[in-house]
């Protein structure tokens, strides 16, 4: 290859490509034949399966969202970042964190939505990505919220930065897979909350966004709870009937036994009431 185009046959361009032999991102020659087929260890793959992981291995770069949020939060493994996976969650409801992560979601400082401004009452501070965690009318009526919410069931309740914008606890740890669903939820519902407010033109409402956290933990949850419940359902009555394995069981979230009984954490189930239903 030169550079990343293909230059031909290795030793010589004048004779038939096949008579020689190739060389391939700096491995040995191999002959152009071999290159028809893939041998069955992926590591040692000399067929086109091999060509397409090295051309887009050669492609691939650090996100650039890793040297900003360094600077600004300071030193983080990002290798454990990209790691964080969370139980419960829908594919949708992981866009909003995961853009904050990447630094590419859509806020007014982008531009192109007529004010640059936070839509908070009392806060006159543009409005970035940064800005969302650092508010102080969302600081203090969200992300404080939230955290208590998360030391009633038993989770790390630290209220700082690097928790809600990377994962990252005070211990160097990265949240676990039940606190990353309730922060991936925070991040849609306060993200909707701010392109709610932006279109309707009103102030922004923290208390909204905790509202419909709330409710899409509960659901969320719930639904759960009940795929488990059918899947046990469906094969009960089998000779070889399965149980709930243990580590679905004891939850920080929800419970259940092992024949799919679930009871969902008391914590989570008097906050929706409270919060959700306005019962006293």
């Amino acid at each position: 290859m030169w550079e990343d185009r293909w230059a031909g046959p290795f030793g010589s361009t004048e004779a038939w490509a096949a008579q020689h032999s190739f060389r391939f991102l700096g491995r040995d020659p191999i002959w152009l034949s071999e290159l028809s087929r893939s041998a069955g260890n992926l590591e040692e793959a000399t067929g086109i399966s091999m060509i397409t992981r090295a051309k887009a291995k050669v492609q691939m770069k650090r996100p650039a969202a890793e040297a900003v949020w360094t600077a600004r939060l300071g030193r983080v493994d990002f290798s454990k970042i990209w790691k964080i996976r969370a139980d419960y969650v829908s594919p949708r409801d992981q866009v909003a964190w995961l853009k904050v992560m990447h630094r590419n979601l859509r806020v007014a400082a982008s531009g192109g939505l007529g004010s640059t401004k936070c839509m908070a009452r009392g806060c006159g501070e543009d409005e970035n990505q940064e800005h969302l965690v650092e508010c102080p009318t969302i600081a203090s009526r969200f992300w404080s919220k939230i955290a208590a919410f998360m030391g009633a069931l038993s989770m790390d309740a630290s209220d700082n930065k690097r928790k809600w914008i990377l994962g990252m606890l005070p211990s160097g740890k990265t949240v676990g897979r039940e606190e990353a669903a309730i922060i991936f939820w925070a991040w849609r519902c306060l993200y909707a909350e701010v392109v709610a407010a932006r279109i309707d033109n009103r102030d922004l409402k923290p208390g909204n966004a905790y509202k419909n956290t709330i409710r899409m933990a509960y659901t969320r949850v719930k639904a759960y709870g009940d795929k488990w419940y059918r899947w046990y359902s469906k094969q009960r009555y089998r000779k070889d009937a399965k149980v709930i394995p243990l580590k679905h069981r004891d939850k920080k979230l929800v419970s259940s036994d092992r024949d799919a009984t679930y009871v969902i954490r008391k914590a989570l189930k008097d906050e929706f009431r409270r919060i959700v239903l306005g019962a006293s």
